[in-house]
Parts: structure tokens; C-alpha cells; sequence
């Protein structure tokens, strides 16, 4: 996404997640009920689906692709200047945001109602962006609300520019009581939400910005968290999560998470009690993903050669442009009389080294290459 120098295993962890947010995508055709908007398998579906939606969970991988965004808007800002930075993240994010809201997210729900044996003229459908019965951004809301914490980070920055310095300042290691309170006030900010709303997955959707309403409030944090990881020097300065204390507490919360959302709640916790027991669960599983997996890609993913560098250089264009090759999959491997566990296998592998040859394709463009 930039040419500027970063921190190897921070680029490797964002190229991982965006290959699980890839790998979630090919499961969501065989959920119960089917998912919203997608190509769905036309034979029989396993529960098991609910499981890897959920150990898949979009906020999750989505709260680390914040935190990363957050740690590396300063530096990017420090070294090309406001003018020269809204211009280039205007261009990186705006662009591809315009072009997957404005066609690609019609073109896909469109693909998607005539793929269920609906009798509409595809054309027509393809109008969608004007049709809120149809209107989606698809994975393009991240950088829709992406574009809105950059044109905020900016602004705060402006007003306060002779107290914020866009330099590291302190050197601080995390301490257990800071983990515990940034924790705890993404519960409260969660369960408030939940309760207020009474949806704990109910989305906010507009033609300017897209997303889950008790999800955004954490993605608030995990950005700000980021920025603040940048400045107190955390990965410059001697910090590395430990990888085995953080794995036993994400098994935990997230096996607890699994239970009482998925089975004790059947993914509808309904009283208050309920409600705050999922987001105790849900937001523990959430940082100890995080911090279990800077650990584990600092400790072994710090680097890496020309195939892992062109892997992670062409990320965001596989992200931007995966869900085409994703529904040719799906809409035809649907079809093969094979058992359920192989078309999912061909979904995910087919779907997500398409995915990837296309982004790569892409990012080569002579057009693309300034925006990619």
C-alpha cells in the first residue's frame, strides 16, 4: 500500500489476515441460514460453518487491520506532509471505495439475487447502488470508515498540532492494568451498544459508510491503540507479546465465546446478563487474538524473501478485488456432484490463489500501480 519502510512481520500479519478474510469468505456460501448477498451452495450445509464463521469472526480480523492502519498513520504523515498524505490516501483508499461501492458491490448482489433463481433483469440490478433494497459495500465498508478515521486523525492532529507530535515520544512497554483497561472499556462500549440496539450484529448502513453497529466503537479503539503502540515504541523498543500466555487465553475466551454464543444463546443473547456475558467472552478473544498474533509473526514471520514480499505487496489489491474471482467459484463449483466437504475445499483454495493471482495482476497495472 506504500513504498515507505515498515516493520516486516506488521506487513506479514496484514497480508495474513486479509488470507483469512479471504478464507471466511469461501465458508459463507454454505452458511445456515444462507448469508446475505452471496452465491450460496445449493446442497446440503454443516453446522460446523457457524463454527468457522465464528472463530472467523469479521470483527476480529477487521479490529487487527485497524490497529495496523493506526500504527503506521503518523509516520506515513510525518514523513510526506498533510498535503501530500490526503492526497495519496485519498487516492489508495478513495478510489478503489468509489469503485467498489458504485459497481462492484451492485455487480456482486446482483450475481447474487439471480444466482437464487430469481427471474430480474441483470442490468437493471446492476443499478443497485441506487436501489437501497439492494444497496451493499460488501468488504469495501472498511475502507469506507478507514477514509473516515484518517479524515479525523488529520483533523484532531490540526487542531492540537503544537501538542501532538507525529514522532514517537515515550518509550513505554504495556503494562497488565493497561491491557485490563482498554479490555474493559471495550466491554462497556460493546455491551452498551448491544443493549441499546438489542443486536449484537446489526449493521448501520448508508450510502457514505457501512458498518456493524457494536463494532464500531472497538474499531475506534483498536485504531487509537495503534497509534499508540507507534508512539510509546512498542515493537522499536524491546516489546514482544508473549505467544503462549496470550494463545491460552484466545482458546479460552474464544471456546467460551463459542459456548454461549453458539450454543447456550443460539446466537440470539436476548437479556442483559446474556448480553454482557458475550462481551466479556467476545472482546478477551478479540485483544488475546491480536496480541497472540503480533507475538507469534514478531517471533517468526520478521522478515521474509521475494515471494513473501510480493505476497504482502499485493495485500490490499487482493483485498479490493477478490470477491470476482470468489463468486466465479462459487457459482460453479456449487454445481459438482461431489461431497460437501470437497466443493468447500475447491471454494477456498481456488477462491482465495485466484484471488491472490488477480491482486497481483492488478497491483502490475500501469493504471493501478499509483493507487495500488
Amino acid at each position: 500500500m506504500e513504498n515507505a519502510k515498515r516493520i516486516d512481520f506488521l506487513d506479514n500479519l496484514r497480508a495474513f489476515i486479509i488470507f483469512l478474510v479471504l478464507v471466511l469468505h469461501a465458508g459463507l456460501p454454505f452458511t445456515t441460514p444462507p448469508f446475505n448477498g452471496w452465491i450460496h451452495d445449493v446442497q446440503a450445509k454443516s453446522p460446523l460453518i457457524g463454527f468457522w464463521v465464528i472463530f472467523l469472526e469479521g470483527p476480529f480480523l477487521m479490529s487487527t487491520m485497524f490497529f495496523l492502519a493506526g500504527y503506521f498513520v503518523l509516520p506515513s504523515l510525518a514523513k510526506k506532509g498533510t498535503s501530500k498524505f490526503l492526497k495519496d490516501k485519498l487516492t489508495m483508499l478513495g478510489i478503489p471505495f468509489l469503485f467498489g461501492v458504485i459497481i462492484t458491490s451492485p455487480i456482486l448482489a446482483s450475481i447474487s439475487v439471480l444466482s437464487d433463481g430469481n427471474n430480474y433483469n441483470f442490468f437493471l440490478l446492476c443499478l443497485g447502488f441506487f436501489n437501497p433494497k439492494y444497496f451493499a459495500h460488501y468488504h469495501f465498508w472498511f475502507l469506507g470508515v478507514l477514509i473516515y478515521f484518517i479524515l479525523i486523525t488529520v483533523l484532531v492532529l490540526n487542531i492540537f498540532k503544537k501538542k501532538i507530535s507525529l514522532l514517537p515520544t515515550k518509550s513505554t512497554k504495556p503494562t497488565p492494568i493497561f491491557f485490563v483497561l482498554f479490555i474493559l472499556g471495550c466491554i462497556i462500549a460493546h455491551f452498551s451498544i448491544g443493549v441499546l440496539t438489542g443486536n449484537f450484529y446489526g449493521w448501520f448502513t448508508s450510502y457514505p459508510v457501512v458498518f456493524q453497529k457494536t463494532s464500531l466503537p472497538l474499531y475506534i479503539a483498536y485504531y487509537t491503540l495503534g497509534i499508540y503502540a507507534y508512539k510509546r515504541n512498542w515493537f522499536k523498543d524491546g516489546y514482544k507479546p508473549k505467544v503462549l500466555p496470550w494463545t491460552i487465553i484466545y482458546v479460552t475466551s474464544i471456546l467460551a465465546y463459542c459456548y454461549t454464543y453458539f450454543i447456550m444463546f443460539m446466537f440470539n443473547p436476548a437479556t442483559v446478563p446474556q448480553k454482557l456475558i458475550v462481551s466479556i467472552v467476545y472482546n478477551i478473544a478479540m485483544f488475546s487474538l491480536i496480541q497472540m498474533l503480533l507475538g507469534i509473526f514478531q517471533k517468526f514471520f520478521n522478515g521474509g524473501g521475494a515471494f513473501t514480499k510480493a505476497l504482502t505487496q499485493s495485500s490490499f489489491s487482493t483485498y479490493v478485488f477478490h470477491m470476482f474471482p470468489m463468486f466465479l467459484v462459487f457459482y460453479f463449483v456449487r454445481y459438482l456432484p461431489v461431497a460437501f466437504e470437497l466443493r468447500l475445499f475447491l471454494d477456498v483454495v481456488l477462491g482465495v490463489s485466484l484471488s491472490w493471482i488477480l491482486g497481483f495482476i492488478m497491483r502490475k497495472a500501469p493504471l493501478l500501480r499509483k493507487v495500488l
